[in-house]
Formats: structure tokens, sequence, C-alpha cells
């Protein structure tokens, strides 16, 4: 695949790695981002919602499960590593989402979002 979400989630790993989390790459964060866009979302403006930041805490619940379940998939063990490294993919998502949707803000957002899900169901 390749596209809005592996280009997504290549910034999210390189944003993991640069506060530490090495093990964190894109093989580990891809299939979180599938995962939260599929199960979380029906349609491209919910999508667009909750990376403008309007987030429930049942979404940010979901995130971080996704994001701990993630972490240890890619080989992180222990239950504070596991936390520590799973907050730390969930807060480069959140910030890489809040800063893709400020460029986003003046052009043709929906679009994107459109493709983002077309592209996560077409694998998930």
């Amino acid at each position: 695949m390749s596209g809005v979400l592996e280009a997504y989630a290549g910034a999210v790993a390189a944003r993991a790695q640069k506060v530490g989390w090495i093990e964190l790459v894109l093989p580990a964060v891809l299939p979180a981002v599938v995962e939260l866009i599929t199960k979380c979302f029906d349609k491209p403006s919910e999508l667009k919602a909750f990376a403008e930041g309007d987030r429930s805490a049942l979404q940010l619940v979901g995130l971080r499960i996704r994001c701990n379940r993630a972490v240890r998939e890619a080989g992180i063990d222990g239950f504070r590593r596991v936390q520590k490294a799973g907050t730390a993919l969930m807060t480069a998502m959140l910030d890489e989402l809040n800063d893709r949707a400020e460029l986003l803000a003046d052009g043709d957002a929906g679009n994107v979002y459109a493709q983002a899900m077309a592209e996560a169901f077409s694998v998930a």
C-alpha cells in the first residue's frame, strides 16, 4: 500500500523514534492506524472531525488500546515499557493528525480523508 496512510504512518513512526522509541517502525504503526480508521469511523467527515480535534473519550480510549497492542506486537514487553511506548505512539499519532489537519484546513481536505478511509478499508 502506498498513499495517504503510509505517508501518515511513516511520519508517526519518525515522531516516535525522535522521542526514543526506535522499535516503533512503519510495520508496527500502520496496522494501528488502519484499525483506528476501520473501527472508529463510518464516514470521512467523522475522520476529519477527529483530525481537527473533535475527539470523544471513547475514541481516545480506543486509540490508547490500539497503540498499546501495536507496541506489544512490535516486541516491546513489560507493563511500564508498553504503557510508555503506547503513550508515545498515541501522542505521535495525535500530534501528526493535528499538524496535518492544520495544513489541510485551507484546501480540499474532504478528499484526503475519503482517500485515507478507502485505503484503510481496502487492507482491513
